[in-house]
This record gives structure tokens, sequence and C-alpha cells, in this order.
């Protein structure tokens, strides 16, 4: 069983405490300038969350560039299972290129196991296949369709996976400054998270209210 996240875990792990090794190790492989904009925000307390909680089973929806992929590998229980669905050509990411996926199997540890899933996450076949390989979650991260009605999708369709007392992520909680990211247009993770958070226990981290991105939500279901 999972442990509820508490707010002094939270404190304890905010932003200002340092970079967590494996993070900061992702952060200086993937750039000569030493972290890649995803992980330099909100990551250190999700790290240290994840790596408290050490899940055995997580499902990752929306991979791209692999940075969240491969914190839950080194941060999660050595014997995890994880799982990956990402859409070729989707809109918010594009997926992987085959070359990119061999290097992403390689994240794991050794007694772990990786499944790339490139397959579109609102599908209920897509669905059977991640049971398919696990049944049950204890971690769902939801970072694919930004859409108010594609994160909607994906929370309604996999959080029943989640055991109780596990953890659904939410990725991009923040509201989006278009002015800083037109692409981003349309993105309505935000107000889905508002609907819906009060229901939860749930944490926020976020490093600064005005950063126009990013953010992570966490509820215990």
């Amino acid at each position: 069983m999972f442990a509820k996240i508490s707010r002094a875990q939270y404190q304890r792990c905010s932003p200002g405490r340092g970079i967590h090794p494996e993070i900061q190790l992702i952060s200086c492989s993937q750039t000569r300038s030493c972290g890649p904009p995803r992980w330099r925000l909100n990551s250190n307390a999700f790290g240290e969350i994840v790596s408290s909680a050490k899940p055995k089973a997580i499902l990752e929806i929306g991979t791209l560039r692999g940075g969240t992929l491969f914190v839950l590998c080194k941060l999660s229980d050595p014997s995890a299972t994880i799982i990956s669905v990402d859409l070729p050509g989707g809109p918010y990411g594009g997926s992987y290129n085959f070359i990119q996926a061999s290097l992403y199997r390689r994240f794991r540890k050794p007694q772990q196991s990786v499944h790339l899933l490139r397959a579109d996450s609102h599908l209920q076949s897509t669905k059977e296949a991640v049971r398919e390989i696990s049944s049950q979650l204890d971690l769902l991260f939801i970072d694919g369709d930004h859409t108010h009605a594609g994160v909607k999708r994906d929370f309604e369709l996999y959080s029943p996976l989640v055991r109780s007392g596990g953890m659904v992520v939410f990725h991009d909680i923040v509201p989006h400054d278009m002015s800083k990211f037109p692409s981003e247009k349309g993105c309505g993770v935000d107000r889905f998270w508002r609907e819906i958070k009060a229901s939860y226990h749930h944490i926020e981290i976020i490093d600064d209210p005005n950063q126009g991105w990013a953010g992570i939500g966490i509820v215990n279901v």
C-alpha cells in the first residue's frame, strides 16, 4: 500500500533543497548547458516523492524525450514494471523514433522491465494492452494530450487501474502563458486539475505561480 503524501514530506523535498542525484544526472546528460527545461522546474520535490514511495508498477502517458521515463526508472522499485504510452505524430510531442526507443529501454535497472507502447492512449485497446502488462498501477503519470478533453479521457480511462493509495500525477497544471508558449494553445490541464483536486488528498508542486508553464499535481486515489 502506498503511504499518502503528507505536507511535511512535501516540505522536506520542496524546491530549493538541491537536485536529486538521478535528476541531476539526466539534466547533465541531455544537454550541454545542464538542465533541460522539463526537469529544471519542479524536479526535486517530485523525484523525492517517487524515491520515497518506490512504486512497482508505473504508467507514463506521453514520453517524448524520455526525461520523466528516466527519472521513473531510476527512482522506482528495483524490480518495477514501467510502461510508456506515446502517440506517434501526436500534437503535444510527436513521439520518439526507434533509435530513441532503444535508448529508453536501457534506462531500466537490471531487474526492471520497460514496455514502450506507441499507441493512442485514448483507445480502449491501448488500455487493454496496458492491463495485459500490469493489471494494477502504483503510479500513473499523465503528460500526453494536453487538451481538457484529452487529459480528462486519460484520467477517466486509466485511473481505475491505480490501486487504492496509489498516485495519479499530472504535468503542466500551471496555466500556460501563450505569449511564451504559443504552440501550447488549447492546453486545458490546469482547468481539469482545478476541477478535480478538491475531491482528493492532493499536492501541487509549483516553483513560481508566474512561471507560465509546467507544475506538477499529485492526487492519492
